[in-house]
């Protein structure tokens, strides 16, 4: 299992405002029933093995050019825990929250 933390910023004539190309992300992300995801303020964490990820990112970048933007900013960032623990967004969150005091 892994993770991709996602941001993609649109970049050029013809591009509509920036919640609307990530509305429209989060709808290809929606046809995937192999990963889930989460929205932050600033990006997307998508958690699915790590085929399932490399299809998913190919698809938003595909997605991007199909939308015409002049240039494509698209920034990754992987975690592919190999060790056999434990792995998922609520995981972590709930990892963090137990260490709080």
């Amino acid at each position: 299992m892994g993770f991709a933390d996602v941001t993609l910023t649109p970049s050029g004539e013809g591009t509509a405002s920036f919640s609307q190309e990530i509305a429209h992300f989060h709808e290809v992300l929606d046809r995937y029933d192999s990963i889930t995801y989460e929205k932050t303020s600033m990006s997307t964490i998508i958690e699915g093995e790590m085929n399932d990820l490399w299809v998913v990112l190919q698809e938003l970048h595909k997605t991007a050019v199909n939308r015409d933007w002049e240039r494509i900013s698209m920034n990754v960032r992987i975690d592919d825990r190999r060790d056999g623990k434990e792995h998922s967004i609520e995981g972590k969150k709930q990892s963090v929250q137990s260490q709080k005091a």
